[in-house]
This record gives C-alpha cells, structure tokens and sequence, in this order.
C-alpha cells in the first residue's frame, strides 16, 4: 500500500507541499526570534564607567567596658590588711571606706612619739621656770645697786659684789635660755613628726575615689596577708564607674590602616539586636601590643602573630542605654569618603574565575575581564580592565552575548 502511495504523483506533490510548509514556518519563527533578540540587544541599558564619590565603611569587633575603672593594691608599706568595708556588688560613693591596715610598727612610733612629746613639755615647764627664777633675782640684785646709789653711805665694794653676783646669774640664764630654745625646737620637730604620724595613720583606711558599683573584693587572699610574688598585680578592691561606658578592642595592622581618629562609628550588639549606637573613634595606640596575649579580648588585648602585629583602640559612645559592661559588639567604622573609577554593581557578571563586564567597542559587545576594589549597595570600583568614559552593559541578561552587534539611537 506504501509504494503506491509514493508512486502517486498527485500524493507525491501534496506530501511535499506539507514538508515545505512546515519548514517555512519554522524558517518564519527563527526569523522572528532572531529580530525579537536582536531588539532586546538594541534595547539594552548601558552605563558609562566613571568617578563616584562613595561612604565606605570598615567593620571591627570590641567590648563593652567601664569609662573609669578604680584599682587598689596591696600597699605593703602600710602593713597588713584588717578590715573590709565593702562588699563585691555593693554601690559606693566617693570618699566612702573600703578597707584598712593594721601597721603595728606605726602604732609604736606613734606612743613613742607621745612620750617624747611628754619629756619636751616637762623640760620646757622645768626651762621656764629656771628662767623665771634666774630673772627674778636678777632684779633683785639690780635693785641693791639701785638703793647703794641712793644711800652713799654704802661701800664700793658691796655694789661691786651685786654686780658680780648679776653677772653670773644672766650667764646662768643664757645658758637656761639656750635649752629653752633647744628644747622649742624638739617641740616643733615633734608637732611635725605627729602630723606625718597621723597622716600614715589616716592612710591605713582606704577610700573610694569615684562613684560605682564593687566589681572585686579579695578578701581571702588579702585579709591579714603582706605582699608576696603570687598577689603581684592582683587589686584588693576594684570599682568600676556607673553609667560611663565605652569600647575597647585590637586593630590588626592591615585595620589600623584605616581606622584613624574622629572616625564615626555605628556599634551593634548579639546581646541586643534592636538598638544600633553611634560614637566615634577616641584613640588608636601607635605602638604593637604583646605577642603572648589574646586578641579582641580586653582582659587579654591583643596578640602578634604571622608577622602581624596588633594595636589597641578605644571609641567613646553617645548613647549607652541598652549596652551592659562585658558585651562584645560590631563595630562599623565610617571611612572617610573617596572617588572612584566606579560601574554600577548590576553590570558585573561573575564567572567560575573571574568577573567580566560587556563593554561597547565599537558597535558590538566585548566581554572584558576587570578587576574590582571598594564600593557601596549600587557602585563598585574598577581597578583594572576599563577606561573613564567606556561603555558597559548594565543588568545584562542570559541573552546578550560577545561581538553582538549594538545599534545606537
């Protein structure tokens, strides 16, 4: 039945006819197609490279820490510690007590002081009246001579003898008044030495110096104890301030590049993930920190390790409501602004290895390998592989292609 239908000529035509069709509607849609491609081609955006101003911004990590922060030590020179008079939590104010020493060397200065102070006093009442005696005859034998003048009956002789006798006395109260002067002076010297005694003595109480809350008391390690090796740096009391907070943290030195001084900076923290704070940038250390220490950690501030090194900073912060002594926090330092050679981000396509853009040479596309630096959300920079002013395609799609040709209106 096959090979007579082929055979028949009036078949054969119409067979062919359908096939020719068929084959020119397809020929008629690739067409379309092909136009349809060629105006989205025609149609696309291009943007031109050029110099943007952009905010950039560089993120470090910090912690949360007192504003002021008070330390006292074990002071072996005072003596021992005796007493306490805080607790660790407790609020303090300034000036109130802490703890005290007991310095018994001191207590034995200060009596024995005491009883100097008793012999001076008795060998200036005994002084005094030495020369309130010595004075005393003195006038009495100046008032003899003062009746022998009178009475000339009297010998020479006699008033000679009232005079050797005044003379002997005022040798003898100079003498007396020399020890008076002396024994003045061990007075004063006392009185000084007291003063000094009592402020060593006022010194065995230790007071707070600001307004806080106790962090630390080391009560027995300390109490009745004097320094050894093993409490070497350790703080007896430690306070830290109440609403005065700030951060500090470590800069690698590739950060410290970038992080300068008066820098603005918006903190975030994990412990409270609805608030951002705003600050800035208050000191930023010119000099490395030890290699045996941790970094980021600000009991342990920083570290040098694989041939870099680590510096300290500290930034202060606007607001605090919301942040606690101890949080660690994000910290997004705002750079200052800078120009750049800069594309839209929409324009570039990432391979498996590289970044490209479609660049217009000419009237067709060329794919050009480039090379990026910073940015923002909608610009980033071009380092290598484009000129000021070159073209490029932005937002490309799946369709566009090298050496398409580009008809510009």
């Amino acid at each position: 039945m096959h090979p007579e239908q082929i055979n028949n000529p009036k078949k054969k035509w119409v067979f062919f006819g359908v096939i020719a069709f068929i084959l020119a509607a397809v020929a008629v849609n690739v067409a379309i197609i092909k136009n349809k491609d060629l105006n989205n081609v025609n149609n696309l955006k291009l943007a031109s490279v050029t110099n943007k101003q952009i905010s950039n911004t560089k993120l470090i990590s910090g912690v949360v820490v007192p504003g002021k922060k008070e330390s006292f030590y074990l002071d072996s020179t005072k003596g021992i510690v005796k007493e306490f008079f805080v607790e660790e939590g407790q609020t303090v104010s300034t000036g109130q007590k802490l703890f005290s020493y007991d310095n018994p060397d001191l207590d034995a200065e200060i009596k024995q002081l005491e009883i100097d102070k008793k012999i001076a006093s008795v060998q200036y009442e005994q002084n005094q009246g030495k020369i309130d005696s010595l004075r005393k005859q003195i006038d009495q034998q100046k008032n003899e001579i003062k009746k022998k003048d009178i009475d000339p009956l009297q010998s020479q002789l006699q008033v000679s003898q009232y005079q050797q006798t005044i003379t002997e006395l005022e040798a003898q109260l100079k003498d007396v008044q020399y020890q008076q002067r002396t024994t003045e002076l061990e007075i004063q010297k006392n009185k000084v030495q007291a003063d000094e005694l009592q402020r060593k003595k006022d010194g065995l109480i230790v007071y707070s110096t600001i307004d806080g809350i106790v962090q630390r008391v080391d009560k027995d390690t300390f109490q009745g104890s004097t320094h050894t090796s093993d409490t070497f740096g350790t703080p007896i009391v430690q306070i830290i301030a109440q609403g005065d907070l700030h951060i500090e943290g470590t800069l690698s030195e590739l950060q410290k590049f970038h992080i300068k001084q008066k820098q603005p900076i918006t903190v975030s923290s994990k412990a409270n993930t609805d608030t951002t704070w705003k600050g800035e940038i208050t000191e930023v250390s010119e000099y490395p920190i030890s290699e045996d220490v941790g970094s980021n950690e600000i009991s342990t501030p920083g570290q040098t390790t694989q041939n870099i090194s680590y510096y300290t900073f500290k930034a202060s912060l606007a607001d605090q409501k919301g942040l606690a002594s101890g949080y660690h926090v994000s910290i997004q330092v705002e750079l200052p602004q800078t120009t750049i050679r800069a594309v839209p981000r929409s324009s570039i396509v990432q391979s498996e290895d590289s970044l490209f853009v479609y660049v217009l040479n000419g009237a067709r596309l060329r794919k050009q390998e480039v090379k990026t630096g910073v940015g923002d959300s909608e610009w980033i920079e071009v380092l290598e592989g484009l000129a000021l002013n070159d073209k490029v395609v932005d937002s490309p799609s799946s369709k566009v292609q090298e050496v398409m040709e580009v008809k510009l209106k």
